[in-house]
């Protein structure tokens, strides 16, 4: 019983590599500003993400939701 338990576990390794992340991120990202298009905050947050899209490798999309 004990040995078939372990020949079950062995085969379940070797079919864990197949299941391997993918890289995050994969595109790009979305970054929400609350405020309106122009406004001081939403300069700030394309600062930022022109300075972090270099450090995460894909393009940080900025979207305003003012209301």
């Amino acid at each position: 019983m004990a040995e078939a338990r372990i020949f079950v576990a062995c085969l379940l390794g070797l079919f864990a590599g197949s299941a391997v992340a993918q890289s995050f991120p994969s595109g790009p990202l979305k970054l929400i500003c609350p405020c309106f298009p122009a406004s001081g905050f939403d300069q700030y947050l394309r600062e930022f993400a022109r300075i972090a899209s270099r450090y995460v490798g894909q393009p940080i999309v900025i979207q305003n939701m003012g209301g």
